[in-house]
């Protein structure tokens, strides 16, 4: 009899501490297999998209109705195609024009500065930047171009540089008002302010997204 309670004493102990060990692996591996949140890039709205490197006046819209689906909307002829998209950390997986479509990849590369910034297969590098107050309800493209056309709101070019310059900065021009200016706005800016925007484009010193001649391309 002694010996069983000897026993029993030596192996209930045991079997609480395996028991512990056991939930605290159990808790640490809930810990450890915890999916991290999906990334969004983009949410209801409408971004402006166009080619940063080719400065052709050209623009496409992107028009989510939420953050799975949408259309295109080209700025000269209209209403583009519908598509639909799954937004991963990293990039964001677009069918164009149905569901049997393929699906496209696009790498998101830079989302500083209000702008989203990345590729598809073609490398091709895209910047998207979000319309304030646009409604993806009612949006038009024709219309969106028009008012860009205004004489009072338009910068020409087009500015399209894909960071605020540190050139610039340092002579006197704001992030604001750079910003605006790519989107074709000129009300944010003084007109000393555009000149010198103008001078940095003629001199040709976007050209080189490594150095724009002051050992510094982007501002902090």
């Amino acid at each position: 009899m002694r010996t069983i309670i000897k026993l029993l004493t030596i192996i209930i102990p045991v079997l609480i501490v395996i028991s512990l060990m056991t939930g605290c692996a159990n808790i640490k591996d809930k810990k450890f297999f915890k999916s991290k949140p999906a990334t969004t890039y983009f949410h209801k709205g409408v971004y402006k998209s166009y080619a940063p490197n080719k400065n052709s006046g050209q623009f496409y819209f992107y028009v989510f109705y939420d953050e799975n689906s949408g259309h295109t909307e080209d700025s000269e002829m209209g209403i583009g195609l519908p598509f639909s998209c799954v937004q991963k950390d990293g990039y964001v997986k677009f069918k164009f024009g149905g569901s049997e479509e393929p699906e496209e990849k696009f790498i998101i590369k830079s989302t500083k500065n209000n702008a989203i910034t990345g590729y598809f297969k073609d490398k091709q590098l895209l910047k998207f930047i979000l319309i304030p107050d646009a409604n993806p309800d009612n949006f038009d493209a024709t219309d969106e171009l028009q008012k860009s056309r205004k004489v009072d709101d338009i910068v020409e070019p087009v500015y399209t540089q894909d960071c605020f310059p540190k050139t610039l900065e340092q002579s006197g021009v704001s992030k604001k008002c750079f910003e605006n200016a790519n989107l074709g706005q000129k009300k944010f800016c003084s007109e000393t302010e555009i000149k010198k925007i103008e001078e940095y484009y003629k001199k040709g010193q976007d050209k080189d997204p490594l150095n724009d001649g002051s050992g510094n391309f982007c501002a902090d």
